[in-house]
Formats: C-alpha cells, sequence, structure tokens
C-alpha cells in the first residue's frame, strides 16, 4: 500500500500538479522528522535509513521555503496555525546537525527542535541501535553469531533486520546485556568509543543553536523502546530524559521509534508535555498529545512531497475509516493492562 500510494505521489508532482494537492491540504500543519545530516554514512548509522545528506537537506529546504511556512514548534503550540505550516525536528541529536544542517537553516533564518537521548550529551554513550550496528559491521565474527542467536534468527540475517528484530524481541535491558557481551568478547571500551566517535552534539554546539533558535526536546535517557517497559522504568527514562534544564530546551517528548501505548502516553503528559511526537500520520485535527510526523531520510524533492502531502494523508484516513490504531500504537500484553487503541 505505501509504495504505491508513494509512486502515486510521486506520479503527481512530475505531472505538475503538486499545487492543487497541496492547497487542498493546506490547512494541516506537517512536522518532519529527520535524524542524521552527514555527506557519506560511518558504520553508525549505515543502512538504518536515517540520513539526508547536506545536498538532499538543501533541495528539501528549496522546496519547503518556497511553498510553505517552516515555523518553530513553540508557533505550533500556540493553537490553530497559518496555512502552510511546516516544524522540522531531527532526533537523537546527532552532532551532523550542527556541522551540515544547522548551516544551512541558518542562511534561511530558520530553527528546528532537536530531540536529545540523555545519555548520550557530552558523548558519554552511544544510543544502542547505533552501537549495535557499528559492532555488526566492524566486527562481523563475535558480534553477528552473538546477535542471532540472542534473537534466534539465521547468523547471515541482514543488519538491519538483526537491529530491528533486537527491538521488537529483546527487552531493553536484554539488549544492553548482548552489547556488553559484545563489547567483552571484542576488548572494547564502549565509553571510549563514544567519545572517540563524537557522534552527538556537544555542550558548546547545543548552547549556539540555542542562541539561534533552536530548541531541544526529550527523547528519553536511553532510547528505549517505552511501549516495552513497565511503568515506572517509563517514568525513569522521561525523567532521566528531561532537556528544560538545557538552553532552549523544551518540554516536549518524542517517543523512540515512534513506539508507545497508554501507560506511554500518560507518563509523558504527566511529566508536563507540551507536545508529545509520534512516528507517522497526519494532523488532522491537531492534537498535541499526539503529533504525527512525517518521517524523511534520503528523499527527493518528490519524495518528499509524496510523503508530506499523499502518503501519510491516505494511510491516516484509512487507518481511522477501519478504527485502526495509530501508527506506532502497541497493543498491551498484559490483559490487566489491556485498554482500547487511541
Amino acid at each position: 500500500m505505501s509504495g504505491l500510494l508513494h509512486s502515486v505521489g510521486v506520479l503527481l508532482y512530475h505531472l505538475g500538479l503538486a499545487r492543487p494537492v497541496r492547497w487542498l491540504n493546506r490547512r494541516v500543519p506537517k512536522v518532519l522528522v529527520y535524524h542524521s545530516c552527514d555527506t557519506e554514512e560511518s558504520d553508525f548509522i549505515e543502512g538504518l535509513d536515517s540520513n539526508t545528506t547536506p545536498s538532499n537537506f538543501e533541495r528539501h529546504l528549496a522546496y519547503l521555503t518556497r511553498h510553505y511556512r517552516i515555523v518553530p514548534l513553540a508557533r505550533l503550540e500556540e493553537g490553530a496555525p497559518d496555512d502552510r505550516t511546516v516544524v522540522i525536528t531531527f532526533d537523537d541529536g546527532y552532532r551532523s546537525v550542527y556541522t551540515h544542517a544547522f548551516p544551512l537553516l541558518r542562511a534561511r533564518g530558520l530553527a528546528a527542535t532537536v530531540y536529545l537521548v540523555g545519555a548520550t550529551q557530552a558523548n558519554r554513550r552511544l544510543v544502542w541501535v547505533n552501537e549495535l550496528n557499528w559492532l555488526l559491521r566492524r566486527h562481523v565474527a563475535q558480534a553477528a553469531p552473538r546477535t542471532a542467536q540472542a534473537l534466534g534468527l539465521p547468523e547471515r540475517t541482514d543488519i538491519p533486520e538483526l537491529i530491528d528484530a533486537a527491538r521488537r524481541r529483546l527487552a531493553p535491558d536484554a539488549i544492553t546485556r548482548l552489547i556488553e557481551d559484545i563489547a567483552c568478547a571484542c576488548r572494547i571500551d564502549r565509553g571510549q568509543l563514544a567519545r572517540d566517535a563524537r557522534l552527538y552534539l556537544e555542550t558548546g554546539e547545543m548552547a549556539e543553536l540555542a542562541e539561534t533558535g533552536f530548541t531541544f526536546g526529550n527523547h528519553t535517557a536511553s532510547h528505549a523502546d517505552l511501549a516495552r517497559l513497565p511503568a515506572p522504568a517509563i517514568r525513569e527514562e522521561l525523567d532521566n530524559g528531561d532537556t528544560t534544564h538545557l538552553p532552549g530546551g523544551v518540554r516536549s517528548v518524542a517517543y523512540p521509534f515512534g513506539s508507545y501505548n497508554e501507560d506511554v502516553r500518560d507518563a509523558a503528559l504527566r511529566a508536563g508535555a507540551t507536545t508529545v511526537m509520534q512516528v507517522g500520520g497526519w494532523n488532522r485535527p491537531l492534537d498535541p498529545a499526539a503529533v504525527r510526523r512525517v518521517p524523511v531520510a534520503a528523499d527527493s524533492v518528490a519524495d518528499l512531497f509524496s510523503r508530506m502531502e499523499v502518503v501519510e494523508p491516505v494511510k491516516e484516513t484509512i487507518r481511522r475509516l477501519l478504527r485502526r490504531p495509530a501508527y506506532g500504537y502497541v497493543r498491551p500484553t498484559s490483559p490487566a493492562a489491556e485498554r482500547a487503541a487511541p
């Protein structure tokens, strides 16, 4: 379904029909979620479908500033937005946001919101996805068999599939133990690896971004899949991921992987979140407790148009007609915790 819709959207763009589609959707605010903005993918991010090269990002900005109004997150939180509103966000706090995306945004007088993972600040640790990806690519002999065995998958399983399976099949503490086991076998100092990689924003860089209007939201303490955690652990992840003590810090939360359930959403709102960011969907109507974001990576401008104006609107319409839960919603597995989908 997604592939067909995407092809239809790209065709509409190339047929010169983007303008009427944008007009029809003009009152629906769009929120984009980017991740890294590197010229080349390192072993930490390769294959994760999360990188937008600076040249692609520049083309996106040229298109967006021509046809939309790019506004800060605060404008979205104020209430009903103006026509053609777009908010730009980045998840995970990659340093490439500063080195490559920031100059392009600053040149146009624009800013964005970056969602930070608490444990990575000052590059003390790596997000487990980045770390496991690096281990599987740099230390195949030790990492691949251990990971495959833990997941019950063939050793030759593709790396992105192994990482996705780890998120879906292993509890966050089990993922930590797996990475620790691999690092020990490879004699790798995980803290030193993180410091040497400098994958995430440094304190001074965040301060400079804040001075130009960038804001920083909560992407949890460790980038755990919150829907797989008990209530106390969810609260701990949100408390330790709080960014309000930082320059530019805001009370906005973004779910890692876009994964959530009712307990996760309730915990975010109890923590004082002014907006709660999901992945996928359509903001009609705009709900601050469930802001749908369009995921963007190595997309052409035609791809970007298709995702924003065709794929996500149609998929969300179908979900609502069929009364299916929103993208990323995970049904509770405990009968005692079973609740209706939002």
